[in-house]
């Protein structure tokens, strides 16, 4: 697989187990590819670059798009369309062997052009349920008590419901809130005190 991430991103073949190498890709030419500092006549393929020359099909995962410069995604549309760029410094043109697949993800946090939506098929993962969540918090915290997770589970979610919020918490912050909740040793009466009382009664939704 060939991924990068508006922040990360990661290169390695499809069926390789590798470690992805992380680094910064913010715009079209951090992408395809830019001329190298020490020889002008020379390019370093940027992660598009690089799946473009692959022998083998690979997988491009883009993620988070909509955390990357506002015009990035119009950047993209001739390259993902054509399946070709051009380097303008050496006037290179780069051709790809196959057509990799693409995959993008966002979190929604702007706009993407409709030129840019046009071109992609949907899927919208929906937000996990509490059932789905015990699984999840399960592997960051697999000795987790089972009374303290009921209690932030029955707040996270009542927070979540709540329309004042700009940002409603996500799975990761719970993680971390669940974190520093064992670090701090905070007692099951002291967190209960804490849980309003409208919520006690989906208690039993999040089992």
């Amino acid at each position: 697989m060939a991924s990068f991430d508006a922040a990360p991103f990661a290169v390695t073949p499809a069926a390789s187990t590798t470690t992805p190498r992380k680094a910064s890709i913010r715009s079209r030419n951090a992408l395809t590819g830019r001329t190298s500092p020490r020889s002008h006549s020379a390019t370093v393929p940027g992660p598009l670059g690089q799946t473009f020359a692959a022998e083998q099909r690979h997988v491009l995962l883009i993620d988070e798009i909509d955390k990357a410069d506002i015009e990035f995604p119009n950047d993209l549309l001739r390259e993902l369309d054509e399946m070709r760029f051009s380097i303008v410094e050496t006037s290179e043109e780069i051709i790809a062997r196959h057509r990799p697949v693409v995959m993008i993800t966002s979190n929604n946090e702007k706009e993407l052009p409709d030129a840019f939506l046009r071109r992609c098929i949907f899927h919208y993962i929906e937000f996990p349920d509490p059932g789905l969540m015990r699984k999840i918090i399960a592997v960051h915290h697999p000795h987790l008590d089972a009374k303290l997770l009921d209690q932030v589970l029955i707040k996270f979610y009542w927070l979540r419901e709540q329309n004042e919020l700009r940002k409603k918490p996500s799975t990761a912050e719970l993680v971390d809130w669940i974190s520093a909740l064992l670090r701090s040793g905070m007692s099951m009466e002291k967190i209960e005190a804490h849980i309003p009382r409208c919520s006690r009664r989906s208690r039993t939704s999040t089992r």
